[in-house]
């Protein structure tokens, strides 16, 4: 099966005004667990805003890098989208709270219509075992063994990720990719709040709540692992 690992660099978090600096893209097939296509490019926009000090400490991309070899954003779109018409699905680590929504946010400003096809993500349909509770990209490499030397760079995530990815059976994986998700909502005190974050819950303060998005098919060992009273909503 060949599978488009994707991972994105920007300009920081917000749909509206942040801008993708930087694509990896990568087609990888599964039966012989190794890369087919490998292509990374630095983005420009007419409208983007500056890189701040803080982006270039954590990605290493400058705004100097993007002027002298960035390519515009509508050029970049077409070779993803080329590259995804060759895979069966998509696979991003925190796409669905990510990738997925940057990248429709470009859709929409640049008027493009990608491919229809699967997402997974790596960070909620891989079934971990309950002794890796970490999230973080570079940790799970760890626990799998290796290190990912360049940590926020497109590519190298892209490659980081598809590794990890290669040690689970892709039908379980892209199973649980189909399920819907579901959001929980951790039921601990102030004092207890480690636990949750040790489960990856995020601190919402618009709700004041702990809460993560799952799989449904996840839920029953959500409850059975979390330590805590966990409640359900809907996304």
């Amino acid at each position: 099966m060949i599978l488009l690992g994707l991972d994105f660099e920007t300009t920081g978090l917000d749909l509206t005004t942040d801008r993708i600096t930087e694509i990896g893209a990568v087609l990888w097939d599964t039966d012989t667990a190794k890369p087919v296509q490998l292509w990374s490019v630095l983005v420009k926009h007419d409208d983007a805003p500056a890189i701040t000090d803080e982006i270039t400490r954590l990605t290493g991309i400058t705004q100097a890098m993007i002027d002298d070899y960035g390519h515009p954003v509508h050029r970049c779109l077409r070779q993803l989208f080329l590259m995804m018409g060759h895979a069966a699905a998509v696979v991003a680590h925190n796409g669905t709270g990510f990738d997925k929504p940057m990248l429709q946010a470009h859709i929409d400003r640049c008027g493009v219509i990608p491919p229809e096809i699967p997402w997974i993500d790596t960070a909620m349909d891989v079934p971990y075992p309950p002794q890796i509770t970490t999230r973080k990209l570079v940790h799970l490499a760890a626990e799998h063994g290796f290190l990912n030397p360049f940590a926020h760079r497109a590519q190298f995530d892209v490659l980081t990720m598809l590794t990890i990815l290669q040690r689970y059976d892709i039908a379980t994986v892209l199973d649980t990719a189909r399920q819907p998700n579901i959001t929980v909502i951790a039921q601990v005190s102030f004092d207890e709040r480690e636990k949750a974050k040790s489960r990856g819950y995020r601190w919402d303060k618009v709700t004041t709540s702990w809460r993560k998005t799952i799989k449904l098919n996840q839920l029953d060992a959500e409850r059975a692992q979390a330590g805590f009273e966990i409640i359900t909503i809907t996304p």
